[in-house]
């Protein structure tokens, strides 16, 4: 690939992460519902999924923006 596609390739990245994301988002909170539901006497179960699931969005939302700041990096280098 040529220097000029960067930013296309930055791009494509953030685009292959938000699906998977999404999908082990939702994963995490449905079995924190579930844990919730099943063991009401005992929150912290479902407590404990919904801190990952936390922790998780927090980890994709710095590589989310780690990518953006890339992206529009290589962008502004293609331009020069």
């Amino acid at each position: 690939m040529k220097e000029n596609d960067a930013p296309a390739r930055y791009k494509n990245m953030i685009a292959g992460l938000v699906p998977p994301f999404i999908l082990v988002e939702i994963m995490f909170v449905a079995l924190a519902v579930y844990l919730f539901v099943a063991y009401s006497d005992r929150p912290v179960y479902g407590a404990v999924f919904l801190g990952i699931a936390a922790v998780v969005a927090a980890v994709f939302v710095a590589v989310l923006l780690v990518l953006r700041h890339k992206a529009k990096r290589a962008e502004q280098d293609r331009k020069k």
